[in-house]
C-alpha cells in the first residue's frame, strides 16, 4: 500500500488543476490528501470484484493511476466494465501516460470477459471530453447529477467497445 499516498496526492492535485473554474474554489481548496488517502486505503483493502488499479511510474515515482472494474451502473450487465478514475500528475500530462494506463486497463478488462467500458466525466470538462473522444469514446446520452452540499456535479456517460 506504499502507493496510496502518491495516488491520493495525484487525485487531489489533479482535481484542483483540472476542475478549477468548473467547481467552486472553496470545494477544490478544501480537498484533503489525507482524507483521499483514507478513502483509497479503504477501497484498495476491500476492492469491488474485478477491480484493479494500475499506476504509471517514472524513476520509481508514481505519475498517474487508472482504476477500472465492473460497471456500477444500474443499466449495465456483466459484460460492461467501467473506467472509475484516470488521473495524471499535471507535470506529466500530454506525454502518453493516460493513454498507456487506459490501454493497460482495457487489456485487463478484455481478459476478464468485458466487452464494453463506460466512464463518467464532468459535463463541463471540455478538454477531458475531447481526450476521450479522440481515443474513440462516445457519449451515450446518459447523464447524472451528483448533488454536493453547496453545488452539483453534472456528468455525462461515455462508452467504448473493447472489440
Amino acid at each position: 500500500m506504499r502507493d496510496v499516498e502518491n495516488i491520493a496526492k495525484i487525485h487531489v492535485e489533479t482535481w484542483q488543476c483540472a476542475y478549477r473554474g468548473q467547481l467552486p474554489d472553496s470545494f477544490l481548496d478544501g480537498l484533503s490528501v489525507k482524507k483521499r488517502q483514507e478513502s483509497w486505503m479503504k477501497n484498495l483493502s476491500n476492492p469491488l470484484p474485478k477491480t484493479k488499479v494500475f499506476v504509471g511510474e517514472v524513476d520509481n515515482k508514481i505519475v498517474g493511476f487508472c482504476a477500472i472494474g465492473a460497471s456500477r451502473d444500474d443499466d449495465a450487465d456483466e459484460t460492461v466494465g467501467e473506467l472509475f478514475a484516470i488521473y495524471i500528475d499535471a507535470r506529466c500530462m500530454n506525454k502518453g501516460f493516460g493513454s498507456a494506463l487506459m490501454q493497460k486497463g482495457f487489456e485487463y478488462l478484455k481478459e476478464s470477459g468485458f466487452k464494453k467500458v463506460t466512464l463518467w466525466v464532468l459535463t463541463s470538462n471540455k478538454k477531458t471530453r475531447e481526450f476521450y473522444e479522440h481515443k474513440g469514446w462516445s457519449a451515450d446520452g446518459k447523464t447524472k447529477t451528483d448533488q454536493r452540499e453547496s453545488f452539483a456535479l453534472y456528468e455525462t456517460r461515455y462508452t467504448i467497445d473493447l472489440g
